[in-house]
């Protein structure tokens, strides 16, 4: 992986600051900027995402939160300074991308905190122990964790104003009100081609077809919501369902796009589409999800966001199929 490193002569006296640390965190930090808020202790949560979608990343940040909490830092999610694929090429240090998709969880952002005295700096980790740890186990089979999870995202997890307007006017132009729906969360590309160690096995896209097919009957739904980046799978779900398939319209990968590749974001990264507007694409799936009135899916990043934003699903079911070797 390419080191980030900013040149910081040509930025504002806040980049200058936390531009140091971007390059060597391997543990907590702490560090001091000024002389403000003598009191409070600020906990900056920022990691560098090079294959992270954006589920993932708001996963990592909300075990983080969970973790600041317990310690009553004041936490502010810093991706203004971490590359992430939904960076476009001039915003790195310069725009912080979680304020476009949501609002800070506390109702300081980095400019306040960049005169402070107390500046607790997230280690690299994807969570700081194992007592925050969103695991592919317990998140999903223990009640209890879902429970604490979604009880951290409702508190500090806010869509952004224009996020959330775009999210409820396309929601409510994809789904007819009032109309019964499956949603169906099923993850390919690289997944279901690279089979990447330790990452949860995805259901084979035929037999996630069948049990929808299932269900939708079963519940007496008239309609299947399908999320997916495949367009293979993608097109299996089309033949399948025709109208009865609702979607958002997005640019999806074939399994010819991607066989050359290493991972889905490689491809993205070429892609010269608005890396906003894939993120609110994204975020819109997985929304659009949680309101449905069944939901199916693979172990994913998106599948726990579904989760961490609802569970009460009629019917709910998510494959644990294991790890891939």
């Amino acid at each position: 992986m390419k080191k980030i490193f900013l040149k910081l002569a040509s930025l504002p006296l806040a980049s200058k600051i936390f531009a140091s640390y971007v390059n060597y965190i391997a543990r907590e930090k702490k560090k001091s900027y000024g002389v403000d808020n003598p009191d409070l202790f600020f906990y900056v949560i920022g990691q560098k995402e090079r294959t992270g979608g954006l589920w993932w990343i708001v996963n990592k940040v909300v075990m983080h939160l969970a973790y600041a909490e317990d310690k009553g830092y004041i936490p502010v999610v810093d991706y203004k300074h971490f590359w992430t694929q939904y960076h476009m090429d001039e915003e790195l240090g310069n725009v912080n991308v979680w304020e476009k998709f949501f609002l800070q969880p506390s109702s300081y952002n980095l400019d306040d905190i960049s005169r402070s005295r107390n500046i607790i700096i997230a280690d690299k980790h994807a969570a700081p122990s194992d007592k925050y740890f969103m695991g592919n186990t317990d998140f999903y089979d223990d009640p209890s964790r879902l429970v604490y999870f979604q009880n951290i995202f409702k508190k500090y997890i806010k869509f952004s104003v224009p996020t959330k307007a775009f999210l409820e006017e396309k929601r409510n132009s994809i789904i007819p009100t009032g109309t019964r729906v499956v949603g169906v969360l099923s993850r390919g590309t690289d997944y279901i081609l690279k089979k990447p160690k330790n990452h949860p096995i995805q259901p084979e896209p035929q037999d996630i077809v069948e049990h929808t097919d299932e269900i939708l009957k079963k519940y007496n739904c008239k309609y299947v919501f399908i999320a997916t980046e495949d367009a293979d799978i993608f097109e299996l779900f089309k033949d399948r369902f025709g109208d009865s398939l609702l979607f958002v319209n997005q640019k999806r990968i074939s399994k010819k796009d991607i066989e050359n590749e290493e991972l889905l974001v490689d491809v993205t990264k070429k892609s010269n589409q608005d890396k906003y507007i894939m993120g609110l694409n994204y975020l819109l799936a997985t929304y659009i999800l949680s309101t449905c009135t069944c939901f199916i899916a693979g172990r994913t990043g998106g599948t726990k966001g579904v989760l961490l934003m609802q569970d009460n699903f009629e019917y709910k079911y998510v494959y644990n199929l294991g790890l891939y070797k």
